[in-house]
């Protein structure tokens, strides 16, 4: 478990980082005039990123599960509490796809706008970029909230 505020804060900003080369990758798969290539790259990126996410604030299963049973339950009742569907948890397509429907729109529009000519692309990867790191930087923030309340939690201290 991270230690410090400080130690978040770097985390946190690591993983931004890793969000925007991730989204600018989405992006340029959204520029491809493939149909349903964008799909298949934004559902490979997250099964990776997410799970990277989570590693990085300490919050896998594994690492967990690692914990001395008061804190699995802390943490546990601490993401419960947040309504974060991605940390803690085994990171599936599933969930993958579920995280994407909160950009539904967006992701329904690049597959339309790819078409139209010049600009079409432009846009579609403009909108990819977007919905990626929106996605990410969500997660991030997320798991940066759990970690802070974590920190602050006097039964972690004692």
């Amino acid at each position: 478990m991270l230690k410090t505020r400080r130690d978040a804060e770097r985390v946190r900003d690591e993983c931004k980082e890793m969000v925007t080369k991730r989204a600018l990758v989405a992006g340029g798969a959204s520029a491809l005039p493939v149909p349903a290539a964008d799909a298949v790259a934004d559902v490979a990126i997250l099964l990776e990123m997410i799970p990277e996410i989570n590693r990085r604030f300490e919050l896998t299963p594994a690492q967990i599960a690692a914990l001395p049973p008061s804190h699995q339950s802390l943490v546990h009742s601490t993401i419960k509490r947040a309504g974060v569907a991605l940390a803690g948890r085994i990171v599936s397509k599933e969930l993958i796809l579920s995280a994407l429907k909160t950009v539904g729109a967006r992701v329904t529009a690049k597959q339309v706008i790819k078409f139209i000519p010049f600009v079409g692309s432009a846009v579609s990867a403009a909108i990819g970029f977007s919905a990626m790191k929106y996605v990410g930087d969500k997660h991030v923030d997320d798991c940066f909230g759990i970690c802070l309340s974590l920190l602050d939690s006097s039964e972690l201290r004692a």
